[in-house]
């Protein structure tokens, strides 16, 4: 399949296999079954969940339960509120994390291949041949809003979520994605307002007390 190509929804085999890792016999080289029908996908940059698709208990045989215990133990409960207005759509700037040629994300050996990084909502540092691979989830989502420094990079789609763990290895960037608004007076940053909500102030600034004046208020005049 071509790294350009949408994942199709219903989501396949094929989806969660792009997401593990490329080589053989790594505990993450296949995808991990969770509970109620759910399944689990991770190379060690990247981690999907997809809750439904076609597929069968009976396709994923001889699963290391350790991998799918070290899955679930990621920050999936750290993810943002899903009525955050930070939420925002790649599909909205599909042209230009696809202005050059799509990168593969593995290299022949096995490797993370070489890829400009991108800094995303004025925190987080992706490669962005990553950001390409979660390009092709169907309706995808990343949060571009604040984060702490030790949070991944959370995304959803339909029927799924995922993360990109921080590479503490990624320095620079060339580029910004999602960059933030910021108060053009106090300068701390703005926050976007889910749809129907009224906006809101991230971190705003604490209000100035007044100053006493001197000799005000004046004297009242003598008769």
């Amino acid at each position: 399949m071509s790294t350009k190509a949408p994942f199709g929804f219903p989501h396949s085999i094929g989806t969660l296999e792009a997401f593990c890792h490329p080589l053989r016999g790594n505990a993450l080289a296949q995808p991990l079954p969770l509970a109620n029908g759910e399944m689990g996908a991770a190379n060690g940059y990247l981690a999907i969940r997809i809750e439904r698709g076609r597929w069968m208990p009976d396709d994923f045989p001889n699963l290391a339960e350790d991998a799918a215990a070290r899955f679930l133990a990621l920050p999936w409960d750290a993810a943002p509120d899903a009525q955050s207005g930070e939420w925002r759509a790649l599909d909205d700037v599909r042209g230009s994390i696809y202005h050059n040629a799509p990168i593969a994300p593995w290299t022949d050996k096995h490797k993370p291949s070489p890829s400009p990084i991108w800094k995303v909502g004025g925190a987080f540092l992706a490669r962005l041949s990553h950001l390409q691979l979660i390009a092709r989830l169907p309706r995808i989502e990343i949060f571009a809003g604040k984060m702490s420094a030790d949070r991944p990079l959370f995304f959803r789609f339909t029927a799924g979520r995922g993360m990109i763990a921080r590479d503490p290895r990624l320095q620079t960037y060339s580029r910004e994605l999602f960059k933030p608004a910021f108060h053009p007076l106090f300068g701390h940053r703005l926050e976007r307002s889910a749809p129907g909500k009224t906006p809101t102030l991230l971190n705003p600034p604490a209000p100035v007390p007044e100053q006493p004046i001197d000799d005000w208020p004046p004297a009242p005049p003598i008769d």
